[in-house]
């Protein structure tokens, strides 16, 4: 009976966003002449044009984490949810979500089960002496108090006072206690906690609206910490000092300074790259015994330091993190890698990496364990991650009756020799020609990342070539690929859009290219810094405005 009620309290409460949450209209076009649209034309950047976006959910990175903000709570139920769809490489794509019954009852079983943790240390959240107040009192301060933080906003007069009526309907066959576990089921089970919800009605120009200084809020801490807003943010809100660029502004420099940002970009970084699906491979133990399931977390976190390196203590520049000479091991990692002299302990350290073998995340073994097979490595993998990773384009599909198959392992034949169908056969060669020369350059690794000289007794050819690039040309070996993407123009507008998509959770439309063109000219203003990149975010139209379909969006 109590989950009943709890329900009612929860429909009840969202009423007034289910105009907000149907909203995913169209995206308009812009009037061109100034930047490149990608056509040829100029568009003509006029202030505030937002492209339309979808509402956003929580994602389960998202969740827990929130959850861990809110109560100290660190059970990661998200981890149990249905997996988000990542049509574009990350699992925040908000226009792909649906919301299907096993995911809303993983919500609701989830919403009862925190908040029953939570109430066995009310005391560090919540206090209320009922010897000195009316529960009922108490009911409505718990309302108040805790849904401000579990709905990133203050809940309006209409709100509490539902919750009020539920209260004195649980009251009836529940303890005080008990009461206040069932509303904060019901506030943890909304809408208003597991959307985004905006509802804003400040409007700046025909058609577009200004989200208000909470909602602000909650777009800042998600997009730079992957979580709710803390204690500073939530007081900024309050005191309407978000309405300004100069407010944001000071926002975004204290929160890049904190570690949660940290946090955040490795969680971008981790999709971008595929290292996220680390905890997915498996490997043929007979051809790689070396490679356990121990190693798993610790190339994780070796590309997390290094990325923090790179972008927090170095100069944050596509070239570093393609080249950088160093990388972060601690002593399970040093052997598996082979290094001498390296650290001795569990804890990780920064160390130098043989120039002519290693430099960079490509030629990280966690990257190239994800972009091989199990017992062998995959030239067209590396490929058509460089291709669809770093420079955006993506090689045409195959016929629709091709028999997608690698060659059989032939230990009198090298990979490149096993592969030379692909470059003859005019059914493979218009794609494999826009793969093959690039995951080649990856041979003198093998499909868990160790170095190899040579393979069945033979010299490595890691010869490659870059065509339809910017930087087109031959060059030898993943570490010359690094350096030749790393100068390109091509691979530094791919990581601008790659992060857009990440940070507006949606693909980029022809109606961004102002705000492409935005954040590309926030990069080269920091000389190429991905963290300029990200706090550029916060000056483009997407980020600070929201395009409304229809009057009743404002609702």
């Amino acid at each position: 009976m109590a989950k009943h009620v709890a329900l009612v309290v929860l429909f009840a409460a969202c009423v007034n966003c289910t105009g907000a949450i149907g909203q995913n209209p169209g995206a308009p076009d812009r009037p061109s002449s100034s930047s490149s649209n990608g056509g040829g034309q100029a568009v003509t950047c006029k202030s505030p044009m937002p492209a339309s976006s979808p509402l956003r959910r929580l994602t389960r990175f998202e969740f827990d984490r929130t959850l861990e903000d809110l109560f100290g709570d660190t059970t990661k139920p998200a981890a149990g949810f249905p997996t988000e769809e990542a049509p574009y490489g990350f699992d925040n794509a908000a226009e792909s979500f649906g919301t299907s019954p096993l995911l809303a009852e993983s919500y609701f079983t989830a919403a009862e089960q925190i908040a029953a943790r939570a109430m066995k240390k009310l005391s560090t959240f919540f206090s209320c002496d009922t010897s000195k107040t009316a529960e009922a009192t108490c009911g409505t301060s718990f309302v108040q108090q805790v849904g401000r933080r579990v709905w990133r906003r203050p809940l309006a007069a209409a709100e509490v006072g539902r919750f009020d009526s539920a209260y004195k309907t649980l009251r009836a066959t529940n303890d005080h206690t008990k009461t206040l576990e069932l509303l904060l089921h019901a506030l943890m089970a909304s809408p208003h906690f597991l959307y985004r919800v905006e509802t804003s009605a400040v409007t700046v120009s025909e058609g577009v609206v200004a989200p208000d200084d909470w909602e602000m809020a909650s777009r800042l801490s998600y997009l730079l910490w992957g979580t709710m807003p803390d204690a500073e943010l939530f007081k900024a809100a309050e005191q309407g000092k978000l309405a300004t660029p100069a407010g944001l502004g000071q926002q975004v420099d204290r929160m890049l300074a904190h570690p949660r940002a940290q946090a955040t970009v490795h969680h971008f970084f981790a999709q971008w790259l595929g290292v996220s699906r680390l905890d997915l491979v498996e490997k043929d133990t007979a051809v790689y015994p070396a490679f356990t399931s121990d190693l798993l977390p610790l190339l994780r976190e070796e590309q997390d330091q290094f990325v923090t390196e790179a972008i927090w203590k170095g100069d944050g520049t596509i070239g570093t993190l393609l080249t950088a000479p160093y990388t972060f091991v601690n002593k399970r990692l040093a052997q598996f890698y082979g290094l001498e002299g390296g650290p001795t302990g569990d804890a990780f350290q920064k160390v130098s990496l043989n120039p002519a073998q290693r430099g960079g995340l490509l030629t990280q073994a966690g990257l190239l364990s994800v972009h091989a097979k199990t017992n062998q490595s995959s030239p067209v993998a590396r490929g058509k991650f460089v291709r669809e990773a770093l420079l955006c384009t993506h090689p045409p599909a195959p016929p629709a009756n091709l028999n997608i198959k690698p060659p059989d392992l032939d230990p009198k034949l090298t990979t490149r020799e096993r592969f030379t169908q692909h470059a003859t056969d005019p059914a493979c060669r218009p794609c494999h020609q826009l793969m093959d020369p690039l995951g080649l350059a990856f041979e003198n690794y093998d499909g868990v990342g160790h170095w190899r000289s040579l393979e069945g007794g033979r010299p490595v050819d890691a010869s490659g070539e870059l065509v339809q690039t910017d930087v087109d040309g031959p060059f030898v070996g993943a570490l010359a690929l690094g350096r030749k993407l790393g100068t390109s123009a091509q691979v530094s507008a791919c990581a601008v859009s790659q992060w857009f998509r990440f940070a507006m959770g949606r693909a980029e439309t022809q109606a961004d290219t102002c705000d492409l063109d935005r954040l590309a000219k926030a990069q080269a203003a920091g000389h190429g810094s991905l963290r300029e990149l990200i706090a550029g975010t916060v000056n483009t139209d997407a980020f600070r405005y929201r395009r409304i379909q229809n009057e009743g969006d404002k609702l």
